[in-house]
């Protein structure tokens, strides 16, 4: 075999190699790739969502908002009860509680339940200040 014959072998076989390296490296980028596409491709979200009531927490797990048919609820970091917007057949109320839960503000009409059982009645159009020891202040009507 002559010099001449070696190197067109050589070349050919370098030839042969680099095709091949160049073929493992494109299917290679294409595998990585739908890969990567599947690993981080955006959730599928359903259209809908039904439930009786939704309850919203924190990344630590704490409550801090609830939603139902007849309103919803705000809790601060303390999980004391902020705000509430009801709406019933007696009327639409907001309540907004200080940051010991007590309530400080009530706008419009609705009932509210103590958890000594004791029920407060607001008439329609209504607002209602109350101080730290939960003493109506003012109202009006």
């Amino acid at each position: 075999m002559t010099v001449e014959q070696r190197i067109w072998l050589l070349e050919r076989q370098h030839r042969r190699l680099r095709l091949a390296f160049i073929l493992v490296v494109a299917f290679g980028a294409v595998g990585l790739g739908g890969l990567v596409a599947d690993t981080y491709s955006p959730p599928i979200l359903p259209l809908w969502i039904e439930a009786r009531r939704f309850l919203l927490v924190d990344a630590e797990g704490t409550r801090r908002a609830e939603l139902w048919p007849g309103g919803f609820a705000f809790w601060d970091d303390n999980d004391n009860l902020r705000a509430i917007l009801s709406v019933s057949p007696d009327g639409t109320a907001f309540y907004l509680n200080d940051e010991n839960g007590k309530k400080r503000l009530v706008l419009g009409a609705g009932q509210r339940r103590r958890a000594d059982g004791t029920v407060t009645t607001y008439p329609e159009s209504s607002i209602h200040l109350y101080d730290a020891d939960g003493k109506r202040t003012w109202q009006a009507p």
